[in-house]
Order: C-alpha cells, then sequence, then structure tokens
C-alpha cells in the first residue's frame, strides 16, 4: 500500500507540473471566484452606525450611514456658480408724513367793553395789546381801570376811529396812563374840547398822530390788520371812521366804528375781503348802516352791538337787527349782555358775557 501511494504521489507530481495541468487547475480557480462573487451580487449592503466620538456626552440621535461598494463614478456636470445671498431691502414704499396737530399758539382776547352808549375796545394777544376808542369823557377813568385789571401797561396801537366825543371822549386819560406805540386816526379833524384835549395829551408823550390809509397793514405779535375805510376824507365825521379788519389765523374780526352806508358801499365796490366771523356792528345799529347787501359781504357767524341801555337814539334799529337776522349772525349787546369777551385760539372761538 505505502508502495501504491508513493507511486500515486510521483505520478500526482508529474502531472501537476505539466502545462497542461496547471492551465486546467487555473481554469477551475476563475470559476470558482466568479461563482462566489455571483452568489454576494443581490446581498444587501452593510448597515454600519455612525460612532459617537465623545460617548459620554448626551448628543441628538444620527441617522445610519449606509456602506456601500466603491464604484467609479461619473462625472458629474460642470457645478453651478453659487447665486449671490439676495441683500435684504427695506420697503420702498415712503411712510405717510405725520399728521401734527395745528399749533394753535396764544388766545387772543377780544373785550368789548360796557361803555354805555359809545364805544371802546380791548385786544390782547401774547403780551401785546390794541385799544379802539375809550368811550365818552367819563368813561376815560372806566377804561384805564379796566385794561389795568387785565394787566396792560402798554398799548401797541391805540385807534380812535373818529372825532366823535362818545369815542375819542377817554383817549387822552389812556395816552397819559400808558405807554403808546402807534396813535392811528383818520385826517378827519375837530374843533371839539374833547378832540383838543386828545392831540394834546398825544404831544406831551412826544406821539405823532398815524392818519388812516386804506390797504395799510399791521402786525399784532401772531395777528394782523388792515384798514379798509375810510377812502377819503369825507364831510359827515361818522363817514371818515376808520374800519378795521383783524385776523388771527383763521379767525376774524370787522371793527366798524361808525361808519355808514357810504362807507359800506365804498368797501364792498374796493374788493378787499371783507369777510369775517365776527362784525362790530357799525353805529350803534341806526338805520343807517348795516346794509343787507354789506352784511352779506361780511357773512358773520357773530355780530356785536355797542349801545346804551334805554338810549335816546332808538338804538339798535329794527332795520339793522332785521339786517343782521338775515344773515343769520348770533347777536350780543352791551345794553342787554354787559362787557363781552371772545377768544379765541386762531381755530375757534368761545364767547363769554363779563357783565
Amino acid at each position: 500500500m505505502a508502495k501504491f501511494k508513493s507511486k500515486f504521489k510521483s505520478k500526482f507530481k508529474s502531472k501537476f507540473k505539466s502545462k497542461s495541468f496547471q492551465a486546467f487547475f487555473a481554469i477551475l480557480a476563475i470559476v470558482f471566484l466568479l461563482s462566489s462573487a455571483g452568489c454576494n451580487t443581490g446581498a444587501s449592503p452593510k448597515l454600519v452606525p455612525t460612532q459617537n466620538p465623545n460617548p459620554s456626552a448626551s448628543v441628538e440621535p444620527t441617522a445610519i450611514a449606509f456602506a456601500s461598494p466603491e464604484v467609479t463614478a461619473f462625472p458629474s456636470a460642470k457645478p453651478t456658480a453659487k447665486p449671490p445671498t439676495p441683500i435684504p431691502t427695506t420697503k420702498t414704499t415712503p411712510n405717510p408724513t405725520p399728521v401734527r396737530p395745528l399749533k394753535t399758539g396764544p388766545n387772543m382776547k377780544v373785550y368789548f367793553i360796557d361803555v354805555g352808549q359809545a364805544d371802546s375796545i380791548l385786544i390782547t394777544l401774547d403780551g401785546a395789546s390794541m385799544l379802539i376808542d375809550a368811550g365818552n369823557n367819563n368813561d376815560g377813568q372806566d377804561v384805564v381801570d379796566y385794561l389795568e385789571s387785565k394787566g396792560v401797561s402798554r398799548l401797541d396801537y391805540v385807534v380812535g376811529t373818529h372825532p366823535h366825543a362818545d369815542h375819542i371822549g377817554g383817549l387822552d386819560d389812556v395816552i397819559y396812563n400808558f405807554a403808546i406805540g402807534k396813535l392811528i386816526m383818520p385826517e378827519k379833524t375837530s374843533t371839539t374840547k374833547t378832540y383838543r384835549d386828545v392831540i394834546e395829551a398825544e404831544s406831551s408823550k412826544g406821539l405823532s398822530t398815524t392818519y388812516a390809509r386804506v390797504g395799510a397793514r399791521y402786525t399784532l405779535k401772531g395777528a394782523s390788520f388792515e384798514i379798509l375805510s375810510p377812502d377819503m376824507v369825507y364831510d359827515e365825521t361818522n363817514d371818515n371812521s376808520v374800519v378795521i379788519r383783524l385776523v388771527y389765523k383763521s379767525e376774524s374780526f370787522l371793527f366798524c366804528g361808525d361808519a355808514g352806508l357810504v362807507d359800506e358801499v365804498a368797501m364792498v365796490n374796493s374788493g378787499e375781503e371783507l369777510d369775517s366771523d365776527v362784525i362790530k356792528i357799525g353805529h350803534h345799529g341806526s338805520a343807517t348802516s348795516s346794509s343787507p347787501s354789506f352784511l352779506e359781504e361780511v357773512s358773520p357767524k357773530y355780530a356785536v352791538i355797542s349801545v346804551g341801555e334805554g338810549n335816546s337814539y332808538g338804538h339798535p334799529t329794527q332795520t339793522a337787527l332785521s339786517a343782521i337776522a338775515g344773515v343769520g349772525a348770533k347777536l350780543y349787546r352791551t345794553d342787554l349782555d354787559g362787557t363781552l369777551v371772545f377768544t379765541t385760539n386762531g381755530v375757534g372761538m368761545k364767547v363769554e358775557k363779563a357783565g
């Protein structure tokens, strides 16, 4: 038996060394390898869990990565450039301009002082003061006292509308007691003692008369006023009354002195602005003033008549009262209401009866 094994082994080695046998053996090896590879083709890829580099740290669980056979990838397309990060922009819609409340500023006060059958009007605004007429001769000291009670120490303007005693009678007392900026009167003069007293007081204070000129404009702090009449020197004294339109922002006043129908026609024909919120009725409400056509041009919301209770002139007349009612104005009278105070901030009006 040993002899047989030795013989077989020697024979096998002889055949293995032959080229044909080696080739046959190589083919078998290749077939075996290919067969093994084919068996693994449908196998699922091996799952490899990702490792936490720091097991002690608390981390969020991560996804499981797939290990796949190494393959030769096709060249990818040329990567496109990364689009630039858009720059944040603000809205181009402009914000609306904030609506600011209207600055009303200080109040202007207009005092229609009750001096009986006469006129006297005080206007104050932001420390500035103006006086239109000063009642009769015996009203002078009362007017001075009233002005002082309102804190007046200086009058920027004093207006004597015309040289009748019931308008300029107390002006001399006013001139003596207050510093005066400008004294405005018409060119119409008079020979009466009342008029001479005013001129003497003016001279003693080193003042000179500024004659009223239609169209002349003046300022009183934030307000302004314009002279609308007289347009000439008339024979009739009342027709020479200085008429003033005072404006403070959107509010306006028309002071007519004793202006009559002649002046009213001239003012309407002049084309000057007459529209006013408040009118001081001309000539105490006589029948020779306050024509319907004139009041329509003025279109007042309020009308004031300076008049004495039970006066001998019959003022105010029914003619004037009817014309005032015709334009729908709210009427105030010093004979019934006493001193009247109109207060305005330029965008509204308040009326008070001071007694």
